[in-house]
């Protein structure tokens, strides 16, 4: 799926933004691609069942589950939830 097609517009030049770090951090000593096939492999289903919120999923599920909560945005497609119990 297109990573912009489901953020909203302002949010657009974050991600653009996270793409060039992304790309960058995978030309650099970091890469996974450097990583044996073996670890490739284990990473691949390390990670085959996990599922994370798109943005507009997250904007709708966190005050449902913790009202009042303040969401944060991050650069990487990476956000912060605070809640305070009242």
């Amino acid at each position: 799926q297109d990573i912009l097609s489901w953020m909203d517009p302002l949010h657009v030049p974050v991600a653009l933004l996270a793409m060039m770090v992304r790309t960058a951090r995978a030309l650099g000593n970091g890469s996974r691609r450097s990583a044996s096939r073996e670890i490739r492999r284990a990473y691949a289903e390390h990670g085959a069942g996990e599922r994370y919120l798109h943005w507009p999923d997250v904007r709708r599920e966190i005050p449902r589950a913790l009202p009042g909560a303040h969401i944060r945005p991050h650069l990487l497609w990476r956000y912060s939830v605070v809640w305070r119990k009242q």
